[in-house]
């Protein structure tokens, strides 16, 4: 059609990709095409879709030539990006949920694209965000809804437009009037599906044209879960049901099927259903109408001559098979009371035998601890495993979840391995016992951080607890419960909070508000809303939780100590630094009476006092405390461990506030950069250490090192927290600060004023960040040469 130039316009300073009609070619119907499509793409204004700047005509010397500028996509093709980026399943479908979204935008302005497929898409990496951006490109070939279909371009019936791999059966039938926005929604299934299966769902490769034209149109597309075991259950339903040929059983919008995409990613229960055994023989007998009424005869006269004879013989049989039933049932009661007997002895001499070796008097010179015990259990274990795979399993899991317990998740790995692969030998996939052994290496996984091996363990435990016990059961409860920690550790904050409710949900309504299960989700929910800065709503729930954990547990217990060092968090960041220390050092009391010296219970809290006596700038007391946690940390999780990081950021917090920024930056960097390197980016707790390195190199005099750092934070961040959210408005002010320092001033004001309506929000206008905010628009209009401005902000922060 035309030529792409990569230009530059003037004004504003940027790269364009400027689009002409290559010379000779512009026919009358060309020249259509061309404004037909500059047209449609004014109509759109999306962050998925390829924007047009501008479009006219320009006299080149050869005659009037066509031109748009269009907004500079700098990328690669879909399947390209998927391919080279080594994109996970989960990441796959975050990306196609931003290709919808950018569909259904069309959709909403009455534009049907008509030719969508991975080379139509465009992946724009933005910053760490290995996902990346999706632009939806070329929409030539688009029309819009209120078009009259038989005058718009090469849509006369029986021709097709597009690209027909991706054509939905109604397109292939050639006839512009039988197409609305669920032919594309088609496409975006075929999208989905190769993203995922790495193929087609047709087999249309060498194939002719008629040939492929009948097999869209007639042919049921290739199971997903064909391709991969591993895509079968609500992935296979929901790439069914975009692929129906029947568009009324489709999904009637891009924004259904997104929707559907993002339940799967959050995991709860889908809209679409697998279609059923009633309509699927439907389908069949249609394309073998001959046969199934061949069968049907057959099936008549069989079933005549074998009523007479089934009556007389079911009166006889009945008796019969009610005794059976009876016998069959105790002798099987029989058998399962003396194998739980058997188990339960076999335990119980394992268990002698491990005290036993622990005995002072079996020339032991002290008493042991229990992780010494742990370690003489795991060798008796490998010495002289139990012969019975009920006993093995039980103190496999026994031993994996005293291990982790106290705080020893890498020797419990093996141990929960080891159980999951007996249970599965032993009773299959779905079994209860498996289930439960998954759990617990999925849980053992997140302590490690090794979310992505935990999260398939956890997706197949909810699967078969909800098919064996229902969707509303308490096992189902602990499940969702195990898979909101486990998106909460991983920093997705969006997907743990519907997760974490419906868990307390589920769980108070089987086991009541005391339920352990239930107040352990409460602590995580309260933990999570201040994450988000809901302060006082977090502050509420963990007052409640505090609470029923002290008259349940008594107010010394290990895990309402846990409760408390979560309500500190909230309550400090509220301001009130002071009630916060004495919770934490109420905490860190009770850990020390009941935990191992090396528990990480233990640690966390002498980190989270640390960060509580640093706001209050009691950094002496701050630091030891600090060092300690980190040296600690470091000795049992590894330097790259988040939790490690975390705290090493914090240690470098404090070097910065006692203005050793010499220190502090090399310490900074070594946190990003592990964080980079175990692609730790979108955890929460990466954000606010990149905005300190920031903040670090700005007061070293570099602060063209530090805006792409704090542009960097803020993208990464507006991912995941709402528009308004402190973090953003925080990370916002220093880039408008930083940006005052380069001179570059209507940036400033622009970055200054957009984050001072959060930051009061959140803060009250007399907080100090609230406050520094003002100043920093005083500052900004001194150095602009706006003295009135100046002195307006400087009135403004002396009223407060």
């Amino acid at each position: 059609m035309g030529v792409v130039y990569l230009a530059r316009q003037e004004r504003p300073d940027r790269l364009i990709a400027l689009k002409v009609v290559r010379p000779g070619l512009l026919t009358p119907r060309m020249l259509r095409r061309f404004e037909h499509e500059a047209q449609i793409l004014g109509l759109l204004q999306h962050p998925g879709i390829a924007q047009i700047y501008e479009a006219g005509t320009a006299d080149t010397g050869l005659g009037l030539q066509p031109f748009f500028a269009m907004e500079h996509v700098d990328g690669v093709p879909l399947g390209d990006h998927v391919r080279q980026a080594d994109l996970g399943v989960r990441d796959r479908i975050r990306l196609m949920i931003k290709v919808c979204d950018a569909v259904h935008h069309a959709h909403q302005k009455g534009i049907i694209h008509r030719d969508l497929k991975p080379s139509n898409i465009l992946i724009a990496r933005r910053g760490a965000d290995a996902v990346g951006e999706p632009k939806v490109l070329d929409f030539g070939i688009a029309r819009a809804d209120s078009d009259n279909p038989s005058a718009t371009l090469q849509t006369e019936a029986g021709q097709l437009v597009g690209t027909v791999p991706y054509m939905s059966p109604e397109q292939v039938a050639g006839d512009p009037n039988d197409l609305d926005t669920r032919s594309d929604v088609y496409a975006l299934g075929v999208i989905l599906y190769e993203l995922l299966a790495g193929r087609l769902p047709h087999a249309i490769a060498d194939r002719t044209f008629p040939e492929a034209v009948r097999i869209i149109g007639q042919d049921e597309p290739v199971l997903l879960g064909s391709c991969d075991r591993g895509l079968r259950g609500d992935l296979q339903t929901i790439c069914s049901k975009a692929l129906e040929r029947d568009r009324e059983r489709r999904y009637q919008s891009a924004t259904e099927l997104a929707a559907d995409l993002g339940r799967y990613l959050r995991h709860e229960p889908i809209v679409a259903r697998p279609a059923s055994a009633v309509y699927q023989f439907t389908k069949f007998a249609r394309r073998n109408r001959g046969l199934v009424a061949a069968i049907a005869v057959a099936g008549v006269i069989l079933i005549a001559g074998a009523v007479a004879t089934a009556w007389q013989a079911a009166e006889a049989m009945r008796g019969w098979e009610l005794a059976q039933r009876r016998e069959n049932e105790a002798t099987i009661a029989q058998r399962a009371a003396e194998e739980e007997a058997a188990n339960a002895k076999a335990v119980n001499q394992f268990l002698t035998t491990m005290l036993t070796a622990a005995d002072p008097e079996q020339d032991n010179e002290r008493d042991m601890t229990v992780r010494e015990m742990l370690d003489i259990a795991a060798e008796s274990l490998k010495a002289s495993a139990p012969a019975r795979p009920r006993v093995r399993l039980s103190i496999l899991g026994s031993i994996a979840n005293t291990y982790k317990g106290v705080g020893q998740s890498a020797k419990a790995e093996p141990h929960a391995r080891n159980a999951v692969d007996l249970a599965r030998e032993t009773y299959g996939p779905d079994h209860p016992e498996t289930i439960t052994a998954e759990r617990m290496l999925a849980l053992v996984l997140n302590d490690l951080a090794r979310f992505d091996e935990s999260e398939p363990l956890l997706i197949h435990a909810r699967e078969a607890t909800i098919e064996r016990f229902g969707p509303d059961s308490a096992e189902s409860a602990a499940v969702i419960g195990d898979l909101a920690s486990l998106e909460y550790q991983r920093g997705n904050l969006k997907a743990a909070e519907p997760l974490l409710r419906e868990a307390i949900r589920l769980g108070t309504a089987k086991g009541g508000r005391t339920d352990r299960d239930v107040l352990t989700n409460m602590d995580h929910l309260g933990s999570l809303l201040s994450m988000l800065g809901r302060f006082e709503e977090a502050e509420e729930l963990l007052r409640r939780t505090l609470e029923i954990r002290s008259e349940v547990f008594g107010p010394e217990h290990p895990v309402t100590a846990f409760t408390m060092n979560s309500l500190a968090n909230a309550v400090q960041k509220q301001g009130r630094g002071a009630e916060a220390i004495e919770l934490i050092k109420k905490a860190l009391e009770i850990r020390r009476q009941k935990l191992d010296p090396e528990h990480p219970s233990l640690i966390v809290t002498m980190q989270n006092l640390a960060v509580a006596l640093v706001g209050e700038k009691r950094l002496d007391e701050a630091e030891p405390l600090l060092r300690e946690a980190v040296r600690l940390q470091t000795r049992k999780l590894g330097p790259d461990h988040p939790k490690t990081l975390l705290m090493m950021g914090n240690l470098a917090y404090l070097l910065e506030d006692q203005g050793k920024l010499d220190k502090a930056e090399p310490l900074y960097r070594q946190v990003v950069e592990a964080r980079r390197r175990a692609d730790q980016m979108a955890d929460p707790e990466a954000w606010p250490q990149i905005n300190n390195l920031a903040m670090c190199l700005q007061a070293l005099g570099k602060p063209a090192e530090a805006e792409p750092l704090y542009r960097e934070a803020l993208m990464l961040a507006s991912h995941q927290l709402p528009a308004d959210h402190y973090y953003l408005a925080i990370f916002r002010n220093n880039l408008g600060d930083c940006l005052t320092e380069m001179k570059r001033f209507e940036e400033a004001e622009s970055e200054l004023k957009a984050s001072l309506p959060a930051l009061e929000k959140f803060f009250g206008e007399a907080h100090p960040r609230t406050t520094k905010a003002i100043s920093r628009l005083a500052k900004l209009y001194d150095a602009w040469d706006r003295p009135g401005l100046a002195e307006a902000m400087r009135d403004r922060t002396a009223k407060r």
